[in-house]
């Protein structure tokens, strides 16, 4: 089992197909709270480990970070543990889709 790597694009087009997807933000609290993607939750890198059970396993899961490492890593063990998942392509630096969203937190 593995996962997958998707481009902005391809989650742009999958956040407007309305399939269900949670999509997760790996980075720092405060870099959420200023922009994040539009829909995401906050859940650190950090602290994946000890609020695991708050990922869902009955959907695909889309993990994003600061350059794409730490969702790739993520990835890489949830797959392993099966769970459906991707990383968002470069991260979020990259992004440059139309689901952001900059409202304050």
């Amino acid at each position: 089992m593995g996962f997958s790597i998707i481009t902005w694009r391809e989650l742009d087009r999958l956040l407007e197909s309305g399939k269900p997807v949670e999509v997760i933000d790996l980075r720092a609290p405060e870099y959420y709270e200023r922009e994040r993607i539009l829909g995401s939750r906050s859940l650190p890198f950090e602290e994946l480990e000890d609020r695991l059970e708050e990922v869902p396993r009955d959907r695909p899961d889309v993990f994003y970070c600061d350059w794409g490492s730490k969702s790739m890593l993520v990835c890489r063990n949830l797959s392993r543990m099966g769970y459906i998942c991707a990383s968002l392509a470069s991260g979020f630096r990259n992004y440059r889709g139309k689901f952001i969203d900059r409202t304050p937190r």
